[in-house]
């Protein structure tokens, strides 16, 4: 095996110009930015010198940098796909070039596997056709993925022919893009409105993850302005990015010890949903990602009002002669139950709940464990409970 080292949109532009970028964050990227020069560590695959490594873009020829991880099963899944593509357009047209940031003793045992379905070929043969590499710094996941809002693998950059970002998602749904890119059809614009969009939900979700995790009350009290002046203009949203945002807006809120408005909100919440199974399920969510024990808040009149609401959505057509979706109902309630410590109740409805899988073998036995769960947790409970009884 040849190797070769070589130490080598409305809501974004608001975001952008209300909270300055700080000096350890990397520049935003996005459809049509110029791709940033590859620092890449080493590069393992170079098919018997015909794969150089590459640091700046070469004008006319068309690149994908595509980020992977010898634990990710997707990534694997991938990799024959890569290999064709790289084989279908050759070196002079495209260079796949793909990222890891492990270490390179790692990968080197991965690439002795066998490729699944083919026993007579390892990982090593599959990807000798395009440049394998590994970046352990993670710069180059600096500038390109943490830069552009993405955070999960497999995911694909494709550079066009000038330098500039054209496409970014899944490696498995590149072709069609990739094609136009080649073939020079590619509308980059109108690719480009849509991922915007999508694109700033992600880098503000990045930044409120990391105000949130701070021990800081001012980041808190600045990520609950920014999500609540992002809920002002989210009218037309989807519903999942909004739901996202009110949950956050919930947890800031209890963050903040502002219990009876975290408390309203839910209230609101639950009142105003749709009378539909998933949107009712969804909206009993922002009650389970309270924490066990708020300052202020009685959990019990959101308990119940959610299952509640719950209940009346018994007899939606998704639950008919649908066991799983019963039985996961079921335990949605349970939960309800147990986040406001009512665990008789929660124990009662998981026996409904193992009552109704049936002969589910996969079912039963999640169920049982989760029922054991739920009974150890309540002899806890009453155990505290006495003994704090004990001390008064």
């Amino acid at each position: 095996m040849k190797r070769t080292l070589s130490i080598l949109v409305a809501a974004f532009v608001a975001f952008a110009a209300l909270h300055t970028q700080a000096a350890d964050e990397p520049k935003t990227l996005t459809i049509g930015d110029a791709a940033p020069p590859l620092d890449i560590e080493t590069w393992i695959q170079d098919n018997d010198g015909q794969l150089m490594p590459v640091q700046n873009f070469e004008q006319d020829k068309v690149y994908i940098i595509e980020f992977w991880a010898t634990w990710c099963g997707p990534c694997i899944s991938s990799m024959p796909h890569l290999a064709e593509t790289q084989t279908k357009y050759g070196y002079d047209t495209v260079r796949l070039i793909s990222v890891s940031d492990e270490d390179v003793a790692t990968i080197e045992k991965f690439l002795e596997r066998e490729v699944q379905g083919e026993d007579d070929k390892t990982y090593d043969d599959l990807t000798s056709v395009y440049s394998l590499t590994t970046d352990p710094d993670r710069s180059v996941s600096k500038d390109y993925m943490r830069a552009a809002g993405q955070n999960g693998i497999p995911t694909a950059f494709i550079v066009g022919k000038t330098g500039l970002v054209e496409w970014i998602g899944h490696p498995m749904r590149m072709d069609e893009p990739l094609e136009q890119i080649v073939e020079d059809r590619w509308d980059r614009e109108a690719f480009a409105e849509g991922f915007k969009k999508k694109q700033a939900a992600a880098l503000l979700a990045m930044k409120l993850r990391t105000l949130m995790r701070s021990d800081d009350k001012s980041d808190w009290e600045q990520a609950y302005e920014m999500v609540a002046s992002q809920l002002a203009e989210m009218e037309d949203a989807p519903s999942s990015d909004k739901q996202q945002m009110e949950t956050m807006q919930v947890s800031l809120l209890v963050k903040l010890e502002r219990a009876d408005e975290a408390a309203a909100l839910i209230r609101d919440r639950l009142n105003s949903v749709p009378n539909e199974l998933y949107a009712v399920m969804n909206a009993a969510q922002r009650i389970l990602a309270l924490p066990a024990d708020v300052p202020g808040l009685d959990k019990k009149p959101l308990v119940a009002l959610a299952i509640e609401k719950i209940d009346g959505v018994s007899d939606a057509p998704q639950l008919k002669d649908n066991t799983m979706l019963q039985v996961q109902v079921k335990m949605a309630v349970a939960q309800l139950y147990t986040s406001s410590r009512q665990m008789d109740e929660a124990i009662q409805t998981l026996e409904e709940a193992r009552e109704a899988a049936g002969d589910e073998a996969r079912l039963t036995t999640f169920l049982d464990r989760m029922l054991k769960q739920v009974k150890d947790q309540a002899e806890a409970l009453a155990e505290q409970d006495a003994d704090e009884s004990t001390e008064q």
